[in-house]
């Protein structure tokens, strides 16, 4: 009724708190509320009497054996036809429900607490990191700058935020790296590029950029993370040992040569590599003799073989070697050993191969490294032998 004394329980009342229907019967349903609950229940009930509607809420009621289970509660004020008023109660128990929630509550609080306390921890980092650090969005806007960025490039955080990275380089637009590396980045997750960059009062550096693709919640592309390191007087320091490295070898860096045999090819490619000369080296040799005896690394080695061996990657047609080539040269510098070239010239044709020569060269030239081509000589005629001369300096 409207002073809360009840006056019907359905039978399901039992199985939900215990008591019998006669056992409720004339008793306050505030003798069974949580005392906590009391005054807004009474509030509740003053204004339904009033004609207040409300959804369903949920409170606490206390069960024959004294525990207390969470309930779901949907309340209506109705009229008897003798005008008589009464509140109709329907009840469902989300007591695990209720648990689950105030576990996933805590369990959220502790969350929030981690994920502050990561948050942190990695700002510090970033901080503290000492390479310089910045993250830059998918409309190439920069959104994070280290002090270590600072350091190195003159800029605060403010003068630099929103900014694009492609203002650090001194390259012009059509040539500077980021525009590059954002495909790069979609196919292989990571990119590594050394690049001309420009400071603040104008000074000229020469950096080494890693980058990791970032990317959202749903797992799209979101951005990038670079870390940048300042190698300008390694590279002086590398430029030195490289020009003493070739000077020794008798070959030029930007020059490609025709050598009459793979033994003199891999001394001189061993000559530059040993002075920290990258190498790339395609050949038909037995792998472990060049790493036991020229000291090169495994994962420099190519076969050039329709069938691989052991770890080792194998590549037989020129569209593979063509690619193998250009990916290593975009890096600048090094030493390759195109070896083989008669079995090649054997399955392609001479015209091919010597074309594939042709375009390579230029490539060479304008990265810096260096081309060696060795061939028994005896196994061309004179007009190979003068095209492949036309294009490669003969080393005998």
């Amino acid at each position: 009724d409207e002073k809360l004394n009840l006056i019907y329980t359905s039978p399901s009342t039992e199985r939900l708190f215990g008591y019998k229907q006669d056992e409720l019967r004339g008793h306050s349903a505030f003798e069974f509320f949580h005392p906590e609950d009391l005054a807004a229940h009474e509030e509740r009930v003053r204004m339904l009497l009033e004609g207040k509607e409300f959804p369903s809420i949920e409170f606490r009621v206390r069960k024959k054996n004294g525990d207390y289970i969470w309930c779901d509660v949907a309340t209506k004020a109705i009229q008897t036809a003798e005008g008589d008023s009464r509140i109709v109660v329907v009840t469902r128990e989300v007591n695990e429900r209720k648990e689950m929630q105030e576990k996933l509550e805590k369990f959220g609080a502790l969350c929030d607490k981690e994920l502050h306390n990561t948050k942190k921890y990695l700002e510090q980092l970033i901080s503290r990191l000492p390479l310089a650090l910045v993250a830059w969005d998918k409309d190439c806007k920069i959104k994070t700058w280290n002090p270590k960025a600072t350091q190195m490039f003159g800029f605060s955080q403010d003068e630099f935020l929103e900014r694009n990275p492609e203002d650090l380089f001194s390259l012009t637009q059509a040539q500077c790296p980021i525009k590059q590396v954002w495909n790069q980045l979609l196919e292989d997750e990571q990119a590594t590029f050394i690049g001309k960059n420009r400071t603040k009062n104008g000074k000229n550096l020469i950096c080494n950029w890693t980058n990791m693709l970032l990317r959202d919640e749903n797992g799209n592309p979101d951005g990038v993370l670079s870390m940048i390191q300042d190698v300008t007087e390694k590279k002086k320091l590398e430029e030195k040992l490289t020009g003493i490295a070739y000077s020794l070898s008798g070959v030029k860096a930007g020059d490609s040569y025709l050598i009459g045999s793979i033994q003199e090819s891999l001394k001189i490619a061993f000559d530059l590599t040993s002075h920290s000369i990258k190498g790339l080296f395609i050949v038909r040799e037995d792998p472990d003799y060049l790493i036991n005896n020229y000291n090169f690394k495994p994962e420099d080695i190519v076969l050039l073989s329709a069938k691989s061996i052991k770890e080792f990657k194998a590549i037989n047609s020129l569209q593979d070697i063509a690619i193998t080539i250009t990916k290593f040269l975009q890096n600048k510098g090094g030493v390759v050993v195109l070896g083989g070239l008669e079995y090649l010239i054997s399955r392609c044709g001479f015209n091919p191969v010597f074309m594939m020569i042709q375009e390579k060269r230029f490539e060479f030239l304008e990265a810096g490294a260096t081309l060696l081509v060795p061939i028994n000589l005896a196994t061309l005629d004179s007009k190979e032998k003068g095209l492949l001369t036309s294009e490669l300096k003969l080393i005998n």
